[in-house]
């Protein structure tokens, strides 16, 4: 299939096993493919609309096989005239060599129908620990289209100044390959809509003449998409946070000072075996709580175009989490105000 006048094509390729499909969900809000921690789950190269506009315009991602053994494929590259055109001409056996099959799918993807191509790589490792990284931006070099690194599984976020260091390693070690314009973080599971606006722009200017114009109507389109979703996200947040804050049980005013001294003592006739009033209370509005939560994480789920429901047991062990805010009578505010100043005497 060949890229329509009216699209913006991007092609998502990376090593295999790196994350490429589940960044490329992410992206396109919705389940595709199949994600599993294995080499080559991905077969083949698959096209997904990330965007149609009323008036036709469409932002594809096609999300690809991961390259395989990229070294060795490189090394026999070299040797031939026509390394592109000698590489695309083979037909392989997947089953047989299935890293040259899948490295020659994802090869034919990006010269047949990218306009800009999106390199995941893992950043857990170093550009030095990813010696793969050499030999695919070699391969991709061939192609001579213009191409952006991302940044993936970044892990826990971390000092700004740290991960600018860290993304400045990468664009240090890919700065031999004049095909690469851009590196940027992009994490699948750490990554927010900004960050796709910041990508989407990069894209853009990456582009000449009319696929740029089109290109930044699809930005704008793609940025008002997702500021309606967040309006509209933080909204069902703000009501539901309304909500929770009015939730009130009120317990029967007791003398908690002397009941606790009785039950200390062994006093008879206070029946601890039964839950207290605040126990109670606590129980109650984790109840609730539990109920609202669900229903507003299932609310944003659908809001952001995702499937499925809140999972598990959210709010397990909630109930020991709880501040008690109880008045305090002047007898055991001055008793209690008497014993702190005494300890901090005593300190």
């Amino acid at each position: 299939m060949n890229a329509h006048d009216d699209s913006v094509v991007l092609s998502l390729v990376s090593h295999t096993n790196v994350g490429k499909t589940t960044l490329a969900r992410t992206l396109l809000g919705r389940e595709i493919g199949i994600v599993r921690d294995a080499a080559h789950v991905t077969e083949f190269a698959q096209a997904f609309p990330m965007l149609v506009t009323a008036e036709g315009e469409s932002l594809v991602l096609w999300d690809t096989p991961g390259f395989g053994d990229s070294a060795r494929l490189a090394r026999r590259l070299r040797s031939v005239d026509n390394p592109l055109g000698w590489f695309l001409s083979q037909v392989w056996d997947r089953w047989r060599d299935r890293a040259f099959w899948s490295s020659q799918q994802a090869m034919r993807n990006v010269r047949e129908h990218a306009d800009v191509l999106l390199y995941l790589v893992n950043a857990a490792e170093t550009p030095e620990a990813a010696g793969y990284v050499q030999a695919e931006l070699e391969l991709l070099a061939w192609v001579d289209k213009p191409l952006i690194v991302l940044l993936n599984q970044l892990g826990a976020p971390r000092r700004p100044e740290v991960e600018a260091a860290e993304a400045q390693r990468w664009r240090d070690a890919t700065a031999a390959y004049p095909q690469v314009r851009a590196v940027m973080p992009m994490d699948a599971f750490a990554r927010c809509w900004v960050q796709e606006i910041t990508l989407l722009a990069t894209v853009e200017s990456l582009l000449q003449g009319d696929k740029r114009v089109r290109m930044g109507r699809l930005r704008v389109a793609w940025q008002e998409r997702r500021e309606r979703t967040f309006d509209a996200a933080m909204i069902a947040m703000s009501d539901s946070l309304s909500r929770l804050a009015t939730q009130r049980e009120w317990l029967p005013h007791r003398n908690r000072w002397s009941d606790g001294m009785r039950r200390r003592s062994g006093i008879v006739g206070l029946d601890t075996s039964a839950p207290s009033a605040a126990v109670q209370a606590q129980s109650q509005l984790a109840q609730r709580l539990d109920v609202e939560v669900r229903a507003n994480t299932a609310a944003l789920i659908e809001l952001h175009g995702l499937e499925g429901r809140a999972q598990g047991e959210i709010l397990l062990r909630l109930a020991t989490h709880f501040e008690h805010h109880l008045r305090l009578d002047e007898g055991n505010a001055a008793l209690w105000g008497s014993v702190v100043s005494g300890a901090l005497l005593g300190l």
